[in-house]
């Protein structure tokens, strides 16, 4: 990737994420503080973590700094202590920053979030040991303020626990253009399917008794077979948004009435982490599956062409023998017959017709292995042609032992013919290959005896 696109690419993912955990924050930090001060809803870790993880590092420390002086003025305005106003986005800053350690250990440097499998890790391994740390940390060092460290330690760990094990793999999730391959749809159709989720999440809040909140779950499982992981991502940010706005502004519905607000927050909290985990793991069920179709696909593709080369290759094959044994056939023929005539010569000295003997029986056993090549090539190629005749088998037979009689009286060898059944009725063959058949039993008999 040229530098120049590199560069703009990094702008605008800072830009992004500082203008996701500037609203977060101020969001979290002046509607959603509850006993001890202490944010209910805190989404601005995993926001950060994930900026540690997708920028160079230069680019990450740059936003962290802008992240953490910002942080530091919001405390300072809302009226926390200076000291307090320090350690809050100290504790993130380092939060964040160890979430993010912890992650490229357990999920790899390039924190591919391929399967549900790397998603588990992430949370068990990074997000829960670091927000537990920071947790106990945190409520250690408030109670020289005053405030109670059982509050503390719960409150903060359930609202960055929850919030960076939703928003964390969803921003890294969405930030991997990769991941739409096999998901890639009209933008009228995401947007439809969008718009379905926020009128869901809206519904939760009705003044009815009815457990609506269960429908986000079809409403998921629709988006992930049509959008995969990354649309299951973009579900649970839209729902974090949506349902952690409404909590605040409107009406609790019946079934949450009479719930103060951290407990209203953190069940809404936990609906949006289960429901995004639940569609996480379908949508990349299906991804993975689709991913092995295409796998099957190519590797189709791949073993076609070789089945194709290679029968081309055997063709190319088949015809370089079968011209090959023509070409030798042609002078082979004429080195036989002349010697042949040369053997009936009754001039000859007796070593020239012992030489020329054998170069009779070499020229006819190289004969018979370039008809057998020839014969081999015509039937890979197709070619062989059978001509039946009517013919009786005792005719093919005696001609058969006819033409090997000279062999196997030279090696004192004893043929004898007998038959079984109707042998003299007529019947369609072809003589010619039957003769050939027989004659290679034969030649290999006499041979090896």
């Amino acid at each position: 990737m040229p530098p120049r696109t590199t560069w703009s690419h990094n702008l605008m993912l800072s830009g992004g994420l500082a203008l996701a955990y500037v609203v977060s924050m101020l969001f979290s930090l002046t509607l959603t503080r509850a006993g001890e001060g202490v944010a209910v809803i805190w989404f601005a870790s995993g926001l950060l973590a994930a900026a540690f993880l997708l920028l160079p590092w230069r680019w990450s420390l740059a936003l962290a700094s802008l992240c953490f002086v910002l942080n530091f003025a919001c405390n300072l305005v809302i009226g926390n202590p200076p000291l307090a106003a320090f350690l809050f986005p100290v504790l993130t800053f380092s939060e964040a920053f160890g979430a993010a350690w912890l992650a490229r250990r357990a999920c790899g440097a390039t924190m591919r979030l391929t399967s549900f499998n790397r998603v588990a890790r992430l949370i068990l391994l990074a997000v829960a040991p670091a927000t537990a740390v920071t947790a106990i940390i945190a409520a250690d060092l408030f109670t020289l303020y005053g405030r109670s460290f059982n509050v503390v330690l719960t409150s903060w760990f359930y609202g960055h626990a929850l919030g960076m094990a939703i928003m964390l793999p969803a921003v890294l999730l969405v930030c991997r253009p990769d991941m739409i391959r096999d998901f890639r749809r009209t933008v009228g159709e995401q947007l439809g399917l969008y718009a379905l989720i926020i009128v869901v999440s809206a519904a939760t809040f009705l003044q009815v008794r009815f457990p609506i909140a269960l429908l986000i779950f079809p409403a998921l499982a629709l988006l992930c077979f049509r959008l995969g992981p990354r649309g299951a991502a973009v579900a649970a940010l839209i729902m974090a948004v949506a349902l952690s706005s409404m909590v605040v502004v409107l009406p609790s519905p019946p079934n949450l009435a009479g719930w103060s607000l951290t407990e209203k927050t953190r069940s809404l909290q936990f609906l949006i982490a289960v429901a995004f985990l639940t569609s996480l793991a379908t949508a990349m069920a299906i991804a993975d599956q689709k991913r092995m179709k295409r796998l099957w696909a190519g590797r189709t593709r791949v073993a076609r062409a070789a089945q194709i080369r290679a029968v081309s290759a055997g063709v190319a094959k088949t015809q370089f023998l079968a011209t090959m044994s023509h070409e030798i056939r042609t002078p082979m023929s004429s080195i036989v017959g002349f010697t042949e005539v040369l053997l009936k010569r009754e001039d000859l000295p007796e070593p020239a017709r012992r030489q020329l003997s054998l170069i009779d029986r070499a020229g006819a056993s190289l004969m018979a292995v370039v008809n057998d090549i020839l014969d081999f090539s015509k039937v890979e190629a197709g070619e062989v042609e059978l001509r039946p005749n009517r013919v009786t088998p005792r005719a093919i037979a005696q001609d058969a032992l006819a033409i090997v009689a000279d062999a196997a009286r030279r090696k004192d060898l004893d043929l004898q013919l007998s038959f079984i059944g109707p042998v003299e009725t007529a019947v369609m063959i072809d003589d010619l290959r039957m003769r050939q058949i027989l004659l290679n039993l034969l030649s290999n008999a006499i041979k090896f005896t």
